[in-house]
């Protein structure tokens, strides 16, 4: 299935989200966890097991089964990553959050336009996150809409549900409306 979508190799996924789980489980690599998984599960559905084999103990199934959902849940960010790489030629560009305040959140806006209700699209480091524009100022004037035709104007922005000081130095989109459900679902965890 990854390499169906361009996921060639374990690389994309952040051993640090894995690393502590696996090693519970007596692993430090996900390919050596789930050779190990498929081998247990073989031996299972393949043979009789006798009640004194090596059949896992109540800590060690739980480690795996704690390891199991972190590599599954680990497998759909980066799927969502890469489907949101597929998405983003679609959006328009913002440019990054140069600031990023408690109450606002600052950018160098280019040309187009930007409305009160309109979507950002924030992403960094392969997380990203969607917020609805709650308000828009220029030198502290309050505004319903900027329009801007190519040169750069300094805009302050606040979010719908908060601004969050993680994302200076985000890339910023604006989000067409048809595609704000799908970012929405796409949105495995915030920056």
């Amino acid at each position: 299935m990854l390499k169906r979508i361009g996921v060639e190799s374990e690389g994309v996924f952040d051993d640090s989200r894995l690393k502590h789980v696996l090693a519970a489980a007596g692993f430090n690599q996900v390919g050596s966890f789930l050779e190990d998984l498929t081998e247990r599960r073989n031996e299972m559905s393949h043979r009789m097991i006798s009640p004194d084999s090596d059949i896992l103990q109540r800590d060690a199934l739980i480690a795996y089964l704690d390891g199991v959902s972190a590599y599954l849940l680990e497998i759909v960010r980066v799927v969502a990553w890469r489907l949101t790489e597929v998405v983003v030629p679609r959006l328009r560009a913002v440019g990054p959050c140069r600031e990023a305040g408690n109450n606002y959140l600052a950018f160098d806006f280019g040309a187009g336009s930007l409305r009160v209700g309109d979507f950002l699209v924030f992403l960094k480091e392969s997380r990203m996150s969607v917020h609805e524009v709650r308000s828009i100022q220029i030198n502290r004037i309050a505004l319903n809409t900027v329009v801007t035709k190519g040169y750069p104007v300094d805009i302050g922005v606040t979010l719908r549900d908060g601004q969050n000081r993680r994302y200076k130095g985000a890339a910023v989109y604006v989000a067409p409306p048809s595609l704000v459900p799908v970012l929405h679902d796409l949105q495995i965890s915030d920056i």
